[in-house]
């Protein structure tokens, strides 16, 4: 459907490591906010307050980012702003969650599809580098975070995890590629 299609022009950054190094962490560690799993409390060592979770400065000693090349893209200014509704509530305009990346390498193309906002489910996705992105529970006896992922949905419909594995290298062993 042609009238579907939204081509997105978007700032990208890459950073290309030789070796694994230390870089600054996030500024705060949601995984360690205490909360009840329906079975026992977990980090109840931890006081629920924000000083118990933000990065202490000079400090940030915990986040390291494997030898490949690691992408950050940003939208248009246009797609990052809300408009104020007549009830006051801020409406962001849609935004693609699907990506098509093209890398072409001396004439030849390879397509992925990375799906941005995919979470793991509750008690899913804990391992190095993954992101603590909150969410909104209904009750406390829930998780109150997901483990965030890039994941790129391969060709025969399969997710493979991609954050920092070797596939990450096959995808973008070179600087010729296109995001749309």
């Amino acid at each position: 459907m042609v009238n579907s299609i939204l081509m997105i022009p978007i700032h990208l950054d890459a950073l290309y490591l030789k070796r694994e190094r230390l870089v600054v962490e996030a500024m705060a560690d949601l995984s360690i906010i205490p909360y009840f799993n329906r079975k026992r409390d977990v980090n109840p060592n931890i006081a629920h307050i924000s000083e118990e979770i933000v990065s202490q400065p000079f400090q940030n000693q915990n986040l390291y980012l494997k030898a490949g090349i690691h992408l950050h893209w940003a939208l248009p200014d246009a797609l990052t702003k809300g408009i104020q509704d007549s009830d006051k509530k801020t409406v962001f305009p849609s935004v693609p969650n699907r990506w098509l990346v093209t890398r072409t390498l001396n004439g030849e193309k390879r397509q992925w599809v990375v799906e941005s906002d995919y979470l793991y489910r509750e008690g899913e996705g804990e391992q190095l580098g993954s992101i603590a992105y909150p969410i909104e529970i209904k009750n406390g006896n829930h998780q109150p975070f997901r483990y965030w992922l890039f994941w790129f949905l391969c060709g025969n419909g399969v997710y493979t995890d991609s954050f920092f594995s070797k596939i990450v290298l096959k995808v973008f062993p070179s600087k010729h590629f296109t995001i749309l």
